[in-house]
C-alpha cells in the first residue's frame, strides 16, 4: 500500500512539473522579447579628410540625433553613457587602425512613438542612446560587456558653500551640446564630458547627489581639452578651476567602477 501511494505521489508531482513547464513556455510565446529600439531613418557617412568639420554630438527636438566628425570610440562612449572604454583581451588581437583613424557623420530619426510625448530631455536622450547602441551593433558590428572593479577615482562632490547651478524647468526640448551655452545637462553629462576631454589619470564619478538638469555657468569648456590648454600647474588639473565656478570640487576616493570592455568593432557598412 505504501509503495502504491508513493507511485501515485510521484505521478502527481510529474504532472505538476509538466503543467508548470507548459505554462512557462506559453508565457514565453505570449510575451516574446521586445526588439531593441532603433532609428527609423539613419544615415552613416565617412567624414572625408579636408572637410574640416568640427566635432559635435547633438540630441535635437523631434527625436533627431546628429553627429559630425565623430570617431568610433567616441560614438561607443556616447551610446553607453560611459566615461571611458577598456579593450578586452579579444579586442587587443584586432587591427584597429581604421577604427581609431576614421570619423563619421551620422543622422538618425527616432520613430514617432519611441519618444514619450512631453517627456524630459533626459528621457529623450536615454531612448536615443539605446537606438545608437542598436546602430553600432548593426552597422559597426560592436560587441561589448560590463565588468565591475574597485579602484581609485576622482569624485565630484559639492563644495563647502554649495552648488552654483541653475535648475532649468524648460530643459525638456532643448538641444544637448556642451558647447552651447543654452544647453541643459545632468551631473552624468558633466562626468562623461570631463572623463573624455580632461585627460585625468583616474576615472571620474559623481558623488554630488544632484539629480536634476542644470544650466551650466558661462565657462570656456575648451580650456580642459588636451592640446587646447595653456601651461598649467601639473599638480592641479584645470578641471578643478571649472568645478570651483560651479560650487563643486574633486576628491580622491575608492569606488567600484562599471568598466565597459569592448570585444569587437569594425568600420561600418555604408548603406543608408
Amino acid at each position: 500500500m505504501a509503495d502504491l501511494i508513493g507511485r501515485k505521489l510521484c505521478k502527481a508531482l510529474l504532472w505538476s512539473i509538466c503543467i508548470i513547464i507548459s505554462y512557462g513556455c506559453l508565457g514565453l510565446l505570449a510575451h516574446p522579447q521586445a526588439a531593441p529600439l532603433a532609428f527609423e531613418v539613419v544615415s552613416v557617412k565617412v567624414n572625408k579628410p579636408g572637410q574640416h568639420r568640427e566635432l559635435s554630438i547633438q540630441y535635437l527636438p523631434g527625436g533627431r540625433f546628429s553627429a559630425r566628425a565623430v570617431p568610433i570610440p567616441l560614438l561607443i562612449l556616447e551610446a553607453y553613457a560611459t566615461p571611458r572604454l577598456y579593450p578586452s583581451d579579444e579586442f587587443r588581437k584586432l587591427d584597429v587602425s581604421s577604427v581609431e583613424r576614421d570619423v563619421y557623420d551620422i543622422e538618425g530619426v527616432a520613430p514617432k512613438e519611441a519618444i514619450p510625448p512631453g517627456g524630459s530631455g533626459k528621457v529623450r536622450n536615454e531612448k536615443m542612446r539605446e537606438m545608437l547602441r542598436t546602430l553600432l551593433a548593426d552597422r559597426f558590428q560592436l560587441r561589448a560587456h560590463h565588468e565591475m572593479k574597485e579602484q581609485s577615482v576622482y569624485a565630484i562632490v559639492v563644495a563647502k558653500n554649495g552648488p552654483k547651478l541653475s535648475g532649468a524647468a524648460e530643459c525638456a526640448n532643448k538641444p544637448s551640446d556642451f558647447f552651447d551655452p543654452g544647453s541643459c545637462h545632468s551631473m552624468a553629462d558633466l562626468v562623461r564630458f570631463a572623463s573624455r576631454m580632461a585627460g585625468l589619470e583616474q576615472p571620474i564619478v559623481d558623488k554630488t547627489g544632484l539629480t536634476g538638469l542644470y544650466t551650466m555657468p558661462a565657462i570656456n569648456w575648451a580650456s580642459i581639452i588636451i592640446g587646447l590648454r595653456g601651461p598649467d600647474d601639473p599638480t592641479k588639473p584645470p578641471f578643478d578651476d571649472i568645478l570651483d565656478k560651479m560650487g563643486l570640487k574633486l576628491e580622491t576616493q575608492k569606488a567600484v567602477v562599471d568598466m565597459l570592455l569592448v570585444d569587437h568593432v569594425e568600420p561600418p557598412s555604408m548603406e543608408d
